[in-house]
């Protein structure tokens, strides 16, 4: 799968060690390596999804189209991101269509429940 980051500081903190540890701490950072290089080796959100120890879920709210995984059980931590395809492809019943979204869009890694 494609990742794009929303901004230049969010890529380069994924992607830095350094500058990774240092906003997120040695554990979590090696937790954002992790589940980046995860997203890279699967083809799409479904192989994703079937991995559950992301917990891959869609946001609700104002989230539209908002998705999150964890970076551990336990931690408040997210990785954030959108689908990166314009328009999303959506399911009859309205819901994304998993197996075509093959890029998505890093917007934050946090606690969004704080």
């Amino acid at each position: 799968m494609v990742i794009r980051f929303k901004d230049e500081r969010l890529l380069r903190d994924c992607n830095e060690r350094r500058r990774a540890v240092k906003r997120w701490g040695p554990e979590c950072a090696d937790l954002v390596f992790l589940r980046l290089q995860q997203f890279r080796a699967a083809a799409n959100l479904e192989q994703l999804a079937l991995l559950p120890q992301l917990r891959l879920h869609m946001l609700d709210g104002g989230r539209t189209l908002r998705f999150s995984v964890w970076l551990k059980r336990g931690s408040g931590l997210r990785i954030v991101f959108v689908p990166g395809q314009n328009p999303v492809r959506l399911r009859p019943d309205g819901g994304v269509d998993l197996p075509k979204v093959d890029q998505v869009i890093v917007l934050a890694i946090e606690d969004y429940h704080d």
